[in-house]
């Protein structure tokens, strides 16, 4: 009886371990796209020829700051705040 419960047991974890990965690639590729995804009220002719030489917005991301307390985090920090401070407009 044990065996037999034992094997039963067996076929179900497989199972599920089937079960799993194919929800996990069903999820995976349900997110991706090779495709660029637009909205309908988009235009390619949105921004005008006169500003498309120029910088319209700056991004700043600070990554790996660490615990902003510590020195190497503070350099960080002033050193972003020196950049921005330069380029401020």
């Amino acid at each position: 009886m044990n065996f037999l419960h034992f094997k039963i047991m067996k076929i179900n974890l497989h199972i599920a371990k089937i079960l799993t990965f194919a929800f996990i690639i069903f999820l995976l590729n349900a997110c991706a796209s090779f495709h660029e995804q637009v909205g309908k009220d988009f235009s390619r002719n949105m921004i005008t020829n006169e500003v498309q030489g120029e910088l319209l917005h700056e991004i700043v991301v600070v990554g790996d700051a660490g615990n902003a307390n510590e020195p190497q985090g503070q350099q960080l920090l002033q050193t972003v705040q020196g950049y921005l401070q330069q380029n401020l407009v």
